[in-house]
Parts: structure tokens; sequence; C-alpha cells
């Protein structure tokens, strides 16, 4: 459900109309003009005013990456910070954004009780792959793009000097063409996109603003009129954001052993995919003077990844994997010192390779001048 869908009613409209709020230049304006009686209790707050960071959080369960945060957010103690994490399968872990906002808006924000940021509203809104704005806000003009789930701003300012250098800067093409609203529309753009938001969304843009105790009479005003409806969507979102976090630490927390176990071995796959890549070059660098690094380059240009390498009496053998087996026993029994190459063991599949053992009977004499074809 849609806030637009809430304020169809006439007097939740109005009420929105009275609370909602900018803060930008050192002061607080009413979105809306038409507002009569304004009080702010949602508060959009301009960019200046909030720093953005991103940071990834590899092999960690969430238990361990919220007392992480627990620990990193008790050096505020003004307005808590709005964070928002989502998990990263590629590490094992988390990308965490965090949004704190600064002094300033904590002074001006002393009788409002929701802190929403504006790049924030901007970012929940159209299901478009790629975005862009150039935006004309009583702060500024302020660039904000988006494409898929990343998305940056940035004001007309210093080296960013117009469009075509925001575009620059994040690497977008330069065929985009920006949606540009001036500042006399800006506002009714704003309340448009913070109508549209969902309920669910809205909970996850806003922070509560709790550096002030909350006065009794307020508390009260909150429970008369059509506020109520508001807050018992607020609780039913909170619960759901409960509920959803809970089931993915469970998750987490249940694959957490075998995470553990495939880290271990991914480290083990890299050195040693390490020393066979050094190995290759070695062999590629230098002629291969004898019958054996022949072999070994043959079963290497494959693919093969050798785990283990025997030589007696002229009977060679292999052991490892590759994608392929029949080609690596193929090009290995093309060379003109292989009397005959057959698997000593069945063939096995693991994780999209294949596990083998060769054995390769040499032939006793090799003409001189004999070479490889493969």
């Amino acid at each position: 459900m849609k806030l637009n869908q809430l304020t169809k009613s006439r007097l939740l409209n109005t009420q929105l109309k009275n609370t909602l709020g900018y803060l930008a230049n050192g002061g607080i304006t009413p979105i809306y003009e038409d507002c009569t009686h304004f009080k702010p209790f949602f508060l959009v707050v301009a960019r200046k005013h909030y720093s953005i960071t991103r940071k990834s959080y590899p092999a960690l369960n969430m238990t361990e990456l919220k007392a992480l945060l627990k620990i990193n957010q008790q050096q505020y103690s003004d307005v808590k910070p709005l964070v928002e994490i989502k998990p990263n399968k590629e590490i094992d872990g988390f990308d965490v954004t965090t949004i704190v906002f600064d002094q300033e808006c904590a002074a001006l924000a002393t009788g409002s009780k929701v802190l929403i940021p504006e790049t924030a509203i901007l970012s929940k809104q159209s299901t478009a792959e790629k975005q862009l704005f150039e935006l004309t806000t009583p702060q500024g003009v302020l660039f904000f793009s988006r494409s898929g789930t990343s998305t940056h701003s940035a004001y007309c300012k210093g080296l960013i000097q117009n469009i075509a250098a925001y575009k620059h800067s994040i690497g977008l093409a330069d065929d985009i063409e920006p949606t540009i609203i001036s500042q006399p529309a800006y506002f009714q753009f704003l309340a448009e996109q913070f109508n549209a938001l969902a309920i669910a969304d809205l909970a996850k843009v806003s922070v509560f603003n709790y550096q002030h105790k909350i006065k009794s009479t307020q508390l009260h005003a909150l429970y008369w009129g059509p506020l109520i409806s508001v807050t018992l969507y607020f609780a039913v979102m909170a619960g759901w954001q409960w509920l959803s976090i809970n089931a993915t630490k469970q998750a987490i927390e249940n694959q957490a052993d075998n995470a553990n176990q495939l880290l271990s071995q991914k480290q083990q796959l890299d050195d040693l995919n390490n020393k066979v890549t050094l190995l290759e070059t070695q062999v590629k660098q230098n002629p291969a003077v004898f019958s054996d690094w022949d072999i070994v380059h043959s079963a290497l240009s494959t693919g093969m990844l050798i785990d283990k390498f025997s030589s007696r009496q002229g009977v060679i053998t292999l052991s490892g994997e590759s994608k392929s087996a029949n080609t690596t026993i193929a090009a290995i029994a093309k060379l003109s010192q292989v009397d005959s190459a057959i698997f000593k063991s069945g063939v096995r599949k693991y994780r999209g390779s294949e596990k083998f053992e060769i054995e390769i009977t040499l032939h006793t004499e090799v003409p001189a001048g004999a070479k490889a074809n493969g």
C-alpha cells in the first residue's frame, strides 16, 4: 500500500500538508503552500545536511554485523544514522549503506519526529533501470542518478559545474537525458514522490528522532484523529521488518558452517591456481627439453590443474582435474613421445570439473628432433 491511498481521506491529506516540511538553508519550510497550521512531523532533509558512506563486510553473519554496527553507532549522540543492509553472496557477507545527519540538521530538527533524506525518497520510486535528474532545490542544483540498485548524487559546484561533468564523474553515458525540475516546481515534485512511497519503503528510509523526550501531551495527540492510522501502519511494518531480519539471520546462521568451509576451499583453490599459473608461465618461457615437460605443458594447455605427477620406468602418472578429461587425454595422446594414454581410474564429476588420473606410457625410443603436436 502507498501513502497516496491513505491521503485520499481529506482529514489525512490535511494532516500531511501541515506536518511535512523541508530542512535546508538553516531553516524548515512547509512543502505544501496551502498548509494552515504548520508543525513538521515528517521532515525531508536536504542532501547538504547528511553524508552517505558505503562499505562491504565480507565473511560475517548477521549477528556479528549488527554487533559491529552497534559499536559504530555509539559515537553518534544526536540523531542516529540511517543504516541499510543488503546481503552480498559474492563476498559471503553484506553491503552496508550509512546516512549520517550533520549537527546543523540535529539542531534544527528538534521538533520533528521523523527525518527522511531527500535522495532516499528518489531512490525508491521508478522501476526504470537508469534515471538521471537535475533538480533545482532550495539548497542549490542537485544532480541525482540511479543505475540498478546503485545511486549517486552531487551538488552543482567545484569541478561539477553542469550535468555533463556529473555524468563523466560517475561514468554515465552522454546519451542519457536528464529529467529537469525547476525550483518553483521542486516542492510539488517532492510531495508527489513522497506520496508515491510504499508504506514499507517509508519505514526503510526514515529515522525516528529521539534526541529529545516527547511530551506526554504530544504522545496523546498522536492517538486522536487520523494519525492513528499512520501509527498503526508503522507498527505493522516495523514488525514485518523485524520478522524479515530475523528470518534472514536464521537462514544465514544455519549456513554459516557451509559458508566457512566453502571459503576455506576457495582459498585452497586460489593458492593452487597461483602455483599452476606460475608453473605454466615458466614452461612457456623455456623450451621443452625433456619429454616429461612436453606432457605437463600439453596437459596445462587444456586447463588441467595437476595435483600429482610421478614418473617411473617410462610410465608417467598425472592426477588432477579439468573441465574436460577427454580433451586433456586427447592432447597428451597426440604427443610423438607418447605410446599410450589411458584413464587409470574412472572420471569423477566435481563442481563443474572432472577429476581423473591418467597413466601415460612413453615410447622406448623417441626419434631425434621429435616435437609435440599440442
